[in-house]
């Protein structure tokens, strides 16, 4: 069979995809239906086989509930069985999670996506494609999680600012590596031609070998059970192999809720910076406070980009918070008392934090005391921010120091601003406790992102 990629695929295929879906969820209620039959006679209620991996554990309820299902099945299924009982349900695992982790925060940036599919003669009708999806004229699907990673890939590969910041924002560099190469747009378009339309629409019966490679290509090992217990076998994730593993793994959604303990240092057990007890690398960030002998001032706004702050002064004093929506272009508007360097480090409603400025365009982190310092600038601005994501609680710190801060902060290669990991964090903490009391500054803007 040869696979359809995403540059061929038309609405016909979304169609397809569609029916396939419907015709899923018919194969999702069987199986629960069978699981209940066959558990009860043996008194074993499905919710008793539990998922052990944390990543499923992020899940909502009920895709939770379907993969202890899937599990609960895969332990007793006969080994002559049609394993696309099995392979239909799955995909639909796969599904939700593309939905809610890659096509819902991507629905934002979709006029990007489009101008860079554009770009691409081929690519054009995909660019219809994703118009109409972000219309809602057409469902989010597996062939539009296909094109939309496409569209990621274009805009990644041009340079795109608003597909580099999204990015960056929502995935690990590791998964934007694996979208770079096409090794996960590969392996998708592989499950969905090869495996997840034709157990959907009953075209082929699936042996367990089909299944095995199959269940690789979906989480890096040969069975669910395996996979939930240990993680993808070692080398599968080298290839592009394990789609949902990386979808969960490689999303800032999922990672930043993890239960992960907070790094302890060895002579100090609960540290404080500036008062402010350190729940955690970015709760203790924003914690930090202006010492009251120092004489630096800084102040952080943020406004739509399409207003015209030039026209105001900005007063030191507390930052002014203002409302925005998902979609809007906003622009930054910082200033500082006296001359000094400046750091502005974002948390964004998934909790990842990177730092805005310095950025792949203005390394240097010197500014002007008395100079309104705007990001993107006002004259030919070389970036655009565009609230993307989820609504939620936005945290800008904005932190001035007389001298340069002795921490790497600027992006390295052609990536637009630094992720900060807890690691860079813990040690940009660190560096600001060390600093003379009268040397820096800070303040932080919050506002708040509805739908």
């Amino acid at each position: 069979m040869r696979i359809r990629d995403a540059d061929e695929l038309e609405l016909d295929d979304i169609l397809l995809d569609i029916e396939g879906a419907r015709r899923a969820e018919d194969g999702v209620r069987e199986l629960l239906e069978r699981a209940a039959s066959e558990t009860r006679s043996i008194g074993l209620p499905v919710a008793a086989v539990s998922s052990r991996n944390q990543l499923i554990a992020t899940c909502e309820p009920d895709t939770q509930r379907r993969w202890r299902t899937l599990l609960a099945v895969e332990a007793g299924f006969p080994s002559d069985g049609d394993h696309g009982l099995l392979i239909a349900p799955a995909c639909s695992v796969l599904e939700s999670q593309l939905g809610r982790l890659l096509l819902e925060p991507a629905r934002g940036i979709a006029g990007g996506m489009c101008e860079a599919l554009r770009c691409s003669k081929k690519n054009r009708r995909q660019s219809e494609l994703i118009e109409r999806w972000a219309e809602g004229k057409v469902p989010s699907t597996i062939g539009v999680a296909s094109i939309v990673l496409l569209a990621l890939r274009r805009g990644w590969e041009q340079q795109a600012v608003i597909v580099q910041d999204f990015l960056s924002r929502e995935f690990t560099e590791s998964y934007i590596g694996l979208l770079g190469s096409n090794a996960l747009g590969k392996t998708l378009d592989v499950v969905r031609n090869r495996f997840r339309n034709p157990a959907c629409h009953g075209l082929s019966e699936f042996g367990i070998a089909a299944y095995e490679e199959f269940a690789e290509l979906l989480v890096g090992n040969r069975r669910l059970a395996q996979w939930d217990e240990a993680g993808p076998e070692s080398g599968a994730l080298d290839d592009g192999r394990a789609v949902l593993h990386h979808q969960l793994a490689g999303s800032r959604t999922v990672s930043d809720n993890l239960t992960i303990e907070p790094p302890i240092r060895p002579d100090e057990g609960a540290s404080e910076v500036a008062g402010a007890p350190l729940a955690s690398p970015i709760e203790g960030l924003l914690a930090v406070r202006t010492p009251p002998e120092s004489p630096l001032r800084v102040t952080l706004r943020a406004h739509r980009a399409d207003s015209s702050p030039a026209t105001r002064d900005i007063a030191v004093g507390p930052p002014a918070a203002e409302a925005f929506r998902l979609g809007d272009a906003i622009r930054f508007e910082t200033q500082a008392n006296l001359d000094g360097h400046l750091v502005l480090v974002d948390v964004g409603t998934s909790g990842a934090a990177n730092v805005l400025w310095p950025n792949h365009w203005h390394r240097d982190s010197a500014i002007r005391g008395g100079e309104p310092l705007y990001l993107p600038s006002l004259e030919g601005p070389e970036l655009q921010f565009a609230l993307t994501g989820r609504p939620g609680t936005e945290r800008v710190l904005a932190l001035l120091t007389a001298d340069p801060i002795p921490v790497e902060l600027a992006p390295t290669g052609n990536a637009p601003f630094r992720k900060l990991e807890d690691a860079h964090l813990a040690g940009l903490l660190q560096a600001i406790e060390q600093l003379p009391p009268q040397s820096w500054a800070s303040t932080v803007l919050t506002f708040e992102i509805s739908a």
